[in-house]
């Protein structure tokens, strides 16, 4: 019993194994070969971080381990110099992506050991040149630039930007005290006759202005303005005959449109070479205009308006940017009084 036990406990300990890992971690090799050519046939020790081994034919086949592939590895010869070589090494798509799909859990591990990388290239050139003409050869570093590093473009200081966004925060209470009061003295309520196209008071839209100063090519400083809209919610009132098949007659509508400005923060965080990501944070303050409009049977004096001034902010956590030159496209995922959903062209000089 005691054996079977044991048994049991290795066996969960091998699957919740397997389950903290992946794929590239259980399945694949730590080792990769690489082709490295070169002029000369003469015998070469190969030196790298974990081995070293002799070859004497033109093209050399190296094994390296995963997690080295940032390390030199050094040829040595009695007759030649050779250039060191550092492979470099960039991240296994099919991999990384089959980390996304099981939801990333293997991916710390897939780093960790190196697995969810391979080669920069297949195929690699070293130069060599005679040992008494010379001492020493440049480093062939073929390693491709971090995906977190800045990769030296051209800084541009200055950028405008105009977007357009859905989902703007408006605030909620300024809007349902004006609505409440407006059906409460009017006697009103929704308008069951109403069309909204689908949309009804569900999506805000909104339009911005954007100044940033560039510090450096992570950081950006800047100021945030724009205004912002929902759509019309009608009200209704009970007719006056309803004995005839009409319970209701249009009485009106109740708008809201907003005005904000906001200091703005902008943090780069990862690099491609035509692409960026970035993070926006922004706070301010806010003026938020609700008004009824009512029909034209109902006298002006039964016109509902109100000017609130509230918090403004806007949170982006992801954003992409989009083209190197001075115009670029950019689309941001966030809360807060630009939308949900941004997007829209900005300039630099």
């Amino acid at each position: 019993m005691t054996v079977r036990k044991h048994i049991r406990l290795l066996m969960g300990a091998a699957c919740m194994s397997g389950l903290l890992s992946s794929c590239m971690t259980l399945f694949t090799s730590a080792d990769e070969m690489i082709l490295v050519n070169r002029d000369t046939t003469e015998p070469v020790t190969i030196v790298t971080a974990d081995d070293t081994l002799s070859c004497s034919r033109q093209l050399m086949e190296v094994s390296v381990k995963k997690r080295h592939l940032n390390q030199p590895i050094r040829f040595v010869s009695e007759e030649n110099v050779y250039q060191d070589l550092i492979p470099g090494r960039r991240i296994d798509s099919f991999g990384f992506l089959a980390d996304l799909y099981l939801y990333g859990v293997g991916m710390p591990i897939d780093f960790a050991t190196g697995k969810i990388y391979k080669p920069a290239s297949t195929t690699y050139y070293v130069a060599s040149a005679p040992l008494d003409s010379c001492t020493a050869l440049p480093v062939k570093d073929c390693r491709v630039p971090s995906l977190w590093h800045p990769r030296g473009h051209r800084l541009y200081r200055h950028e405008v930007r105009l977007g357009v966004g859905l989902g703007n925060a408006m605030n909620g209470r300024a809007y349902d005290d004006l609505y409440d009061r407006t059906c409460r003295e009017l006697n009103l309520s929704d308008d069951p006759d109403a069309f909204y196209c689908g949309l009804g008071a569900v999506v805000n839209a909104s339009a911005s202005l954007a100044y940033f100063y560039h510090l450096n090519e992570r950081w950006a400083l800047g100021l945030t303005i724009g205004t912002g809209g929902r759509p019309y919610e009608s009200l209704a009132r009970p007719a006056a005959a309803p004995h005839q098949g009409q319970e209701t007659t249009y009485a009106g509508d109740i708008y809201s449109t907003s005005w904000y400005f906001m200091p703005t923060v902008k943090l780069h965080w990862a690099f491609l070479p035509t692409m960026r990501f970035y993070s926006k944070v922004g706070l301010g303050a806010m003026s938020q205009h609700n008004w009824f409009a009512p029909a034209a049977d109902l006298r002006p004096a039964q016109r509902y308006d109100k000017r609130t001034c509230h918090l403004a902010y806007q949170l982006s956590p992801i954003g992409i940017e989009v083209g190197q030159s001075w115009l670029r496209f950019f689309c941001e995922l966030g809360y807060g009084h630009e939308g949900v959903l941004t997007m829209g062209f900005s300039t630099f000089f």
